[in-house]
């Protein structure tokens, strides 16, 4: 397989989802212009359960 170089890093940006779900939206931003838009990447990591006790209710 051939390697490909990095074009780009980016960081996440911290958002709350849901009921008021702590997250960080890492791919879903408008700093991405190449990948599809409606392709999200959110990272769930907290060892806080205020952060997330509340949950994605339907």
């Amino acid at each position: 397989m051939q390697s490909k170089p990095i074009k780009k890093t980016t960081g996440g940006s911290v958002q709350y989802d849901g009921a008021g779900v702590k997250l960080v939206r890492v791919i879903g931003n408008q700093d991405i212009y190449d990948f599809d838009p409606f392709l999200m990447l959110d990272a769930f990591d907290s060892t806080d359960p205020n952060d997330y006790v509340k949950g994605f209710p339907w």
